[in-house]
């Protein structure tokens, strides 16, 4: 409401998206879906929905599956935005992202405050500090972890 940004999930091929409606009484859904890549979209009636989980335990297993890691995730994001730092997440993030292929274009300041919950001012004033640390080291659009280990101590909290 705010202009705020928080995501939540960024789901792969395949993945089923929106199921609340379907499946709540709750019809109303406060999270938005944005598509990053062009998508194919499969969109299911109530009663198709309902068909396929009682017609096909396969697919419903699969949903359950889906359903226990999305709780799963949200779990540690409530644990991470409630009990780690700005600071913290960052660290963790930077961590995870220089542990995973490298994606064409990068992220902006503002991308990474939306995954982490934060603003995009409180990214840059962050960077520029584990920059000024030791930590990381930037080249143009590009960071570079030089201590690892102390953005794991931060990421822990230490």
């Amino acid at each position: 409401m705010d202009g705020r940004i928080q995501v939540l999930s960024r789901f792969g091929p395949g993945y089923p998206v929106n199921m609340i409606s379907l499946l709540s009484n709750e019809k109303t859904n406060r999270a938005t879906i944005e598509a990053i890549t062009e998508v194919d979209l499969l969109v299911l009636d109530t009663e198709t929905f309902g068909r396929l989980l009682a017609e096909h335990t396969d697919f419903s297993v699969m949903l359950l599956h889906r359903l226990a890691d999305r709780m799963t995730k949200m779990t540690n994001l409530a644990t991470d935005l409630s009990l780690h730092s700005v600071r913290s997440r960052l660290a963790k993030f930077l961590i995870d992202l220089a542990d995973k292929p490298q994606t064409v274009g990068g992220w902006t300041q503002d991308e990474i405050a939306s995954e982490i919950g934060t603003v995009r001012d409180v990214v840059g004033r962050l960077i520029r500090e584990f920059e000024s640390s030791g930590y990381i080291q930037r080249n143009h659009q590009q960071i570079t972890l030089v201590d690892r280990e102390g953005l794991k101590s931060i990421a822990m909290g230490l």
